[in-house]
């Protein structure tokens, strides 16, 4: 467990560089009120630097546990330190600081603050940040240790990926940093589309924290709603739908300058073509029952349902008011997810489309027994092995979002209530159903033990469940 230790300490360190930006915003602001980032600094850079100066390892290797244990306490650890200025600055119990961190760090986009127009502009970058930390920190994460760990950290690796068996060169290196690159690259272009489009620079740069790493928090309490701006909608539409493809075809796509690359994707036209039908299908429906001219219809669905898939949680309207066919659409969107290898959460496209086609598969053994199908995905074969991890992880994601939708009934919240909730907290994507924590509302008023559970959830969604069970399991410890 020392290795364990000795990386976490960096990784404080590291994020209490962050504070920096947050305090020479105070600085251009001439407040005095910078205690609360001073105090996070100084207490996340000594205790990072306390452990990785006495738990220093004479060699840095891992055995699979320690892995699994590194990233489950790296995830936990963070939120618990970063809680720390908002908890000071704001009104709030730690509780609430805590929930609003976990939240941004899964870039989840659940939120327990109201009248975010006269929070200090310190504390909304830091949320923002914190959400754009997120969106890359397990990629990046588990690309980066791959050369050191070799084949102990492909596991962690394979479960923000499609699963299929890889290679670990020394060309991970160069694909990390295309990655980042990337990453950064579609953040400043977002900005400055938002800036173009009438956003102040301070919102501007927000947002493109926030959708990049579709993580959905905004500075206004009715999101991009507060603009009623058909450019900002289609701009952040644009947006989320780049974050929510798989980050290693985008990279590879821009560095052999082919775009054939990305065209080949069958994941990614599936997340393409699955978000224009829904579209389509909630667009007719606004037009025909809610008396939307056609354009503001199809702005409508477009902008709020991508929001969903991509779990990024912006919403321009409330959504919850269209009626109980749109409420059941959203209710079936908020499990989906974007594409394996982004920033967004959910079942990811690429199982629904193995699942799809092992259906497709079984119609067509029922009607020719004797037929041989080899199942494919992207010109690669689907084996049992595969089939399991995927079975059991969709078994996993649903028993996850039963469990915890229980624990809040059992606390008094309404079934729909519950079940969006958990479901949102599950799959990070940010704001339920219901009237409690629907669009147009936060999760304040949840009491401790939902906060702490919903938590709990966000945690386990981000780290695509299999992670923090393992770390949990008797087993693995006993081996």
């Amino acid at each position: 467990m020392q290795v364990s230790f000795y990386l976490l300490g960096i990784a404080l360190q590291g994020l209490s560089m962050f504070s920096i930006l947050p305090l020479i915003l105070n600085m251009l602001k001439k407040s005095q009120g910078n205690i609360p980032f001073l105090t996070f600094a100084i207490v996340s850079y000594t205790t990072g630097f306390s452990l990785s100066f006495f738990l220093k390892p004479k060699i840095i290797s891992m055995q699979y546990k320690q892995v699994f244990f590194f990233t489950s306490l790296l995830w936990i650890t963070i939120p618990l330190f970063a809680a720390i200025p908002l908890w000071i600055e704001l009104d709030i119990n730690y509780t609430d600081a805590f929930f609003e961190t976990v939240s941004a760090i899964t870039t989840t986009g659940a939120t327990v603050l109201a009248k975010l127009s006269i929070i200090e502009p310190e504390i909304l970058l830091w949320r923002s940040l914190l959400q754009w930390i997120g969106g890359i920190g397990f990629i990046a994460f588990t690309i980066a240790i791959l050369p050191f760990f070799h084949m102990k950290s492909i596991l962690l690796f394979q479960s923000e990926s499609t699963g299929w068996p890889m290679k670990v060169t020394s060309d991970f290196r160069d694909l990390f940093k295309n990655i980042l690159i990337f990453y950064a690259g579609l953040t400043i272009l977002c900005c400055c589309c938002y800036f173009i489009a009438g956003m102040t620079f301070f919102e501007a740069i927000n947002h493109a924290l926030t959708t990049v790493s579709t993580g959905g928090y905004s500075v206004f309490d009715n999101s991009l709603g507060y603009y009623d701006n058909y450019y900002i909608y289609w701009i952040a539409i644009l947006f989320m739908i780049l974050s929510s493809m798989t980050f290693i075809t985008l990279a590879k796509c821009i560095d052999k300058k082919k775009l054939n690359i990305l065209v080949a994707d069958s994941q990614i036209n599936f997340f393409v073509a699955f978000l224009m039908l829904f579209w389509l299908i909630v667009s007719i429906y606004l037009i025909f029952t809610r008396d939307y001219q056609w354009f503001d219809a199809l702005t409508a669905s477009a902008f709020n349902i991508t929001s969903i898939v991509t779990t990024t949680g912006y919403v321009s309207e409330d959504y919850a008011s269209w009626g109980n066919f749109a409420i059941a659409i959203f209710c079936l969107l908020l499990i989906v997810g974007g594409c394996s290898g982004s920033t967004a959460g959910g079942i990811k496209m690429f199982r629904i489309q193995i699942f799809f086609t092992t259906f497709l598969n079984h119609l067509k053994k029922t009607l020719q027994p004797y037929s041989v199908n080899l199942l494919t995905y992207n010109n690669k074969e689907i084996n049992s092995n595969i089939m399991l991890s995927l079975i059991g992880f969709a078994f996993a994601f649903i028993a996850c979002i039963f469990v915890i939708s229980l624990l809040l009934c059992l606390d008094g919240m309404s079934l729909l209530s519950s079940f969006s909730s958990s479901a949102s907290a599950v799959a990070n994507v940010g704001p339920g159903l219901g009237e409690i924590v629907g669009p147009s509302s936060n999760f304040a008023s949840l009491s401790t033990f939902s906060k702490w559970i919903l938590s709990f959830g966000m945690l386990l969604g981000r780290l695509e469940i299999t992670t923090l069970v393992i770390v949990c399991m008797p087993y693995l410890w006993t081996k």
